[in-house]
């Protein structure tokens, strides 16, 4: 939980910054062009399930996260961005089915994703700005007070707004689906392979803009 206060003080700290600032610009004016650099900083809550099975048994997996979210982004021109983001999970793990043995565990997940974002400029509109994303990357997930964990790709989208508090900064808001591939979690006692897992997560956050050209 540490790592989460550190991540919300840096996401209030910097949203008092934005709007210690305001120029009310509209999105046309806003300091995003091309060489521009991106940092976000947000926070989520989501849910995803999958099927899971071991050694016959058969059963499903629900996960809860809580999670912060470290982003950054550039500009190829000022429409298109390309960025990497890392996401930091905690999480319960409920079983159900034949394997609702295994209960409630805790567990923490990492995510590595390369972003591909087109943000839509729309000329005149009051600070806001729309984007869409597609992101592949990297899952890996461990089961903490135990000895077991996986890893897996993960394939995803996303929908999103911001809305610029200032010439160099936004509030955000965005909608992430993502695609877990099959993976397995080894542990001890043997292996438990999970398929069809997905999920969708709501971001809140706040976003600063640096440099290039307007």
């Amino acid at each position: 939980m540490r790592g989460f206060r550190s991540i919300g003080l840096a996401l209030v700290l910097l949203g008092v910054a934005l709007v210690a600032f305001p120029t009310w610009a509209k999105v046309d004016q806003a300091a995003v062009g091309k060489g521009t650099s991106e940092l976000g900083v947000a926070l989520s809550w989501m849910q995803w399930g999958g099927n899971v099975k071991s050694d016959g048994d058969k059963g499903s997996q629900t996960n809860s996260h809580l999670s912060g979210v470290l982003n950054y982004g550039y500009f190829l021109t000022k429409a298109l961005e390309l960025g990497a983001e890392v996401t930091y999970s905690t999480q319960s793990v409920e079983y159900g089915g034949d394997m609702s043995y295994l209960g409630t565990k805790n567990a923490i997940t990492l995510l590595y994703d390369a972003k591909f974002t087109y943000n839509f400029i729309l000329k005149g509109a009051p600070a806001l700005l729309p984007f869409a994303a597609v992101k592949v990357g990297e899952f890996s997930y461990h089961e903490t007070g135990m000895e077991s964990g996986g890893s897996g790709l993960t394939y995803g989208g996303a929908l999103g707004l911001r809305y610029f508090v200032s010439r160099q900064g936004s509030l955000d808001l965005e909608f992430n689906y993502d695609y877990i591939s099959p993976f397995q979690i080894k542990d001890k006692y043997g292996t438990t392979d999970v398929d069809n897992a997905s999920g969708m997560t709501v971001l809140v956050g706040t976003s600063i803009f640096i440099g290039g050209k307007k």
